[in-house]
């Protein structure tokens, strides 16, 4: 395979490989990338390759969110080998992570890791820098209040791109904006957490030693019970995980309640990128406020 040997000559460039690669084996990663394990006698990696004209700065937008994510040394995040760009292609290179079994304390430790990621915070809900949630550009700039950025970086711009699909009109936004209202009355007023931001089955590894790996963030400081919310739309977490998340760091008890709320923003991702039911999930949630 030819980018093996694009690969090669840059790692061998920086003097992280001794020999070039020579063995490249397809893997699971989604639908935007080509992922791939790929090997030499000695060392092995993950990669995965794009377009950078379909998705311009997607891989140095998630670099700079798996250093945030590993610096606050709360969680494994999957050390990042090097990212760059030969014509129309994306490169980005990270360690390979052996999967392991999981083990009797994943789920706690998972738990405890997460709250301990939430109490990282910032003085204002979003990110120095915009990315990428899927293939979809997600908005970031600074808001002081979370129902404003809630509003006018989640729910206008993927409100926006539903109407360029053709699956809802402007008339919408007058439910966004009662919505807004409601996360502004009835929200518990917390300082911005750091965030994975797309905290599904799909994007948690069970490495070596048992040990919990997140990969594929949409990294920003917003609200915690939305990653929380995000993670109970598709399940695969387990009991232990929320007990241990809310011994370490209580969510209000009324949380439940606004757990649809929650799920807005990944609903309108989806109804986005995938339409379908998730298109009938956005509207019922909207009118029902």
């Amino acid at each position: 395979m030819q980018f093996l040997n694009i690969i090669s000559e840059q790692l061998l460039g920086e003097g992280i490989i001794i020999t070039p690669l020579t063995k490249a084996t397809a893997v699971s990663g989604g639908c935007i990338n080509d992922c791939f394990k790929i090997e030499n006698q000695h060392q092995s990696f993950f990669v995965k390759i794009n377009s950078n004209k379909a998705y311009p700065n997607m891989f140095a937008a998630e670099v700079k969110g798996l250093d945030l994510l590993r610096e606050s040394q709360t969680i494994h995040i999957p050390k990042v080998i090097k990212h760059f760009d030969i014509n129309q292609n994306s490169f980005l290179v990270l360690e390979w992570v052996e999967k392991d079994a999981v083990t009797k304390e994943y789920w706690s430790d998972f738990g405890n890791q997460l709250a301990g990621l939430h109490q990282i915070s910032s003085d204002d809900f979003g990110l120095q820098h915009d990315n990428y949630i899927g293939s979809l550009r997600q908005l970031n700039s600074f808001r002081k209040d979370w129902h404003v950025f809630f509003l006018e970086n989640r729910l206008i711009p993927q409100l926006e791109l539903g109407i360029q699909n053709g699956w809802t009109s402007g008339s919408i936004f007058k439910h966004a904006e009662q919505m807004a209202k409601v996360v502004e009355d009835e929200f518990p007023k917390e300082p911005p957490a750091l965030l994975h931001g797309d905290l599904w089955s799909g994007n948690y590894l069970i490495g070596p030693k048992g040990n919990v790996y997140l990969i594929d963030p949409a990294v920003y400081f917003g609200h915690r019970e939305m990653e929380i919310a995000f993670t109970k739309m598709f399940g695969g977490f387990s009991s232990e995980f929320y007990e241990a998340y809310h011994e370490k760091f209580p969510l209000s008890a009324d949380f439940h309640k606004r757990i649809s709320i929650h799920q807005l923003y990944p609903n309108l991702v989806h109804a986005n990128l995938f339409g379908g039911h998730y298109i009938a999930e956005c509207v019922e949630i909207l009118r029902k406020y």
